[in-house]
């Protein structure tokens, strides 16, 4: 068992991303970078879409909200399902999520969402250190495998 992290330090990202968010060095929780909701309008809404990797059975994240309280949110969402426990609006320091259970192959949408009027903050969600702990290792290439034998059998 182990934890495959993407920190956001740098843009070779260990998972695979899509979506219109971006790396970003304001405020970062740690290290050099965390990845942030894009510039959206009024009524307009922001999605970064992460694919769970194999072996993977849980994630977890960092988050932080800067918008208009009660109006403008950040949300989550595992296949779809939003998990409540992480909807904020407002202003919202760095704050760890649950864990929460995934399969691989899944889709993690994290979501920003504008109102149709005023503007609050930084209009702007954040994530960080995106961790997923991972039961089985993808196997190994084989020619990594071999060439490591190999090696082993010469001392």
């Amino acid at each position: 068992m182990g934890e495959l992290v993407e920190d956001f330090n740098d843009t070779a990202y260990v998972v695979s991303i899509s979506g219109n968010w971006a790396r970003s060095t304001v405020t970062p929780r740690q290290g050099a970078g965390c990845f942030k909701s894009a510039t959206i309008g009024d009524n307009g809404t922001t999605d970064c879409t992460v694919i769970v990797p194999g072996g993977a059975s849980s994630v977890r994240f960092w988050y932080r909200v800067s918008s208009e309280a009660s109006y403008d949110w950040f949300r989550f969402l595992i296949a779809g399902a939003e998990k409540t426990e992480v909807a904020a609006a407002g202003t919202v320091p760095w704050t760890q999520s649950p864990e929460f259970a995934v399969t691989p192959g899944q889709t993690l949408t994290f979501r920003y969402t504008k109102d149709t009027s005023a503007s609050s903050g930084e209009d702007s969600a954040y994530i960080d250190d995106l961790t997923f702990t991972i039961d089985e290792m993808p196997p190994r290439p084989v020619s990594n495998w071999a060439a490591a034998v190999t090696r082993a059998s010469r001392f």
